[in-house]
């Protein structure tokens, strides 16, 4: 279970912010605090929360002008617990515990086997050859990119986001799958992060095509997998497509920290054609999309541990100078 602060805005939820792992959490309309609330109403650096146990904070006015109200009541000191409600201003924060999140859901990457592995062959089916630009994007293809980005904002939770990011691009493209999903023993296994269509069922892409995305480091997209010369495997069809029956296929790298950390992947198992030439673009900036904002997630999370660890490690020391005769 977590910690959550829900914020509202009338009766509209703005976001929630994830406490956990934070023993003070300072609210205020100034940009250093835990929380921040853009109201005039609301001083700089209004009140702060302190934890006390899994249920229970201390809330402390930090001589606000215009104060704050605990469950409908005046509050300048005291207790507030799961549930509680703050009025602050013109927003509302609720003390709840959520369930953490888990989307795990199995990836089997079918094998290919041949007498003779030196004949495999990994070439390009097509590539990202040019460099990424947005001005070569047509009308409908800056308004997917629009919706994308936009999409991408929608959430502070990455989980949520990457969900309704897979499920944008199902309704545009209309695959029969689509995934999001993170490498795991350097390509060995994958992670599958978001996916549509949502069922718990185990999901099944192709190692070749697979193998051939880590060692080109480029877009794969194909029109028909099962009988593209590219994907022959000791001069036949690789074992993994044939056995998925595959057609159509886009395959783009996720990168982070310069190394690819993940994949999203779509394909269709009829004759029906996912992309065209002029997709190729905006494949590339989608991924770069996603790849920013799995990276920044990331980062979020190893700044906040650090500086739960941090503020431990000045409580600690602020105690052992107090206790110093």
């Amino acid at each position: 279970m977590q910690t959550i602060i829900s914020i509202y805005k009338g009766i509209a939820l703005q976001k929630n912010e994830d406490i956990t792992l934070l023993k003070v959490i300072s609210i205020g309309r100034h940009r250093y605090n835990n929380i921040q609330l853009a109201d005039s109403k609301i001083s700089r650096f209004h009140a702060v929360l302190f934890y006390e146990d899994e249920d229970k904070y201390l809330l402390q006015d930090l001589g606000s002008q215009n104060g704050l109200l605990v469950n409908g009541v005046r509050s300048d000191f005291g207790p507030v617990s799961i549930g509680d409600k703050i009025d602050i201003g013109d927003f509302t924060l609720v003390l709840q515990k959520q369930t953490k999140k888990s989307k795990k859901h199995k990836i089997a990457i079918y094998e290919d086997i041949t007498d003779n592995p030196a004949k495999t062959a990994f070439s390009p089916v097509t590539l990202q050859t040019q460099k990424i630009n947005r001005s070569l994007l047509d009308a409908d293809g800056l308004f997917v990119l629009y919706r994308i980005c936009h999409i991408a904002n929608a959430s502070s939770e990455l989980s949520e986001s990457l969900q309704l990011i897979v499920d944008e691009l199902y309704k545009i493209f209309k695959p029969d799958r689509v995934l999001v999903a993170a490498l795991e023993n350097n390509g060995e296994g994958l992670n599958c992060l978001a996916k549509v269509p949502g069922e718990d069922t185990e999901v099944k892409i192709s190692r070749t095509m697979l193998t051939h995305l880590l060692e080109k480091k480029q877009i794969i997209i194909t029109e028909d997998a099962l009988s593209d010369e590219n994907f022959k495997v000791g001069g036949r069809t690789a074992k993994s497509i044939l056995q998925l029956k595959v057609k159509s296929v886009v395959c783009i790298p996720l990168k982070w920290d310069a190394e690819i950390g993940g994949v999203l992947y779509m394909d269709c198992f009829n004759n029906k054609i996912l992309s065209k030439d002029k997709d190729l673009q905006l494949f590339a900036l989608i991924g770069e999309e996603l790849s920013v904002l799995i990276a920044r997630d990331s980062l979020y999370k190893t700044v906040i541990d650090e500086k739960a660890v941090l503020e431990e490690k000045l409580e600690m020391k602020e105690l052992v100078i107090g206790n110093t005769p």
